[in-house]
């Protein structure tokens, strides 16, 4: 079986080569996701609910990972594949901190 060149499809766009930036609080992961965020071309999402929880359980059962297979690899795919929708919604969803990220003001209370 012949495996596919992508990992994941958003908004009808195959997405080949994903950028992860990762990084430790102060390791300057922040400076260089607000760079990227503001740089055309770059869809940049941080602090998303739905990858949260699924990286800390994760973290906190790694044994999910080896002992569920492909079944792990599809709830990680489908968690990034949701936050990274682009729509008209998406920033007005996104935390105050992946806002201020992209330069935009805070969320309306």
């Amino acid at each position: 079986m012949r495996s596919t060149p992508h990992i994941l499809v958003i908004n009808g766009t195959k997405v080949r080569r994903p950028v992860f930036i990762l990084g430790a609080p102060h390791s300057g992961a922040v400076p260089l996701a607000r760079a990227v965020k503001r740089s055309p071309g770059f869809h940049l999402t941080t602090s998303r609910p739905g990858v949260l929880r699924v990286t800390y359980a994760f973290a906190r059962q790694p044994s999910i990972a080896t002992e569920r297979g492909k079944g792990a690899a599809r709830v990680i795919r489908d968690a990034y594949a949701e936050a990274w929708l682009v729509s008209g919604r998406a920033c007005a969803e996104c935390p105050d901190e992946c806002r201020e990220l992209a330069g935009l003001p805070p969320r309306p209370p």
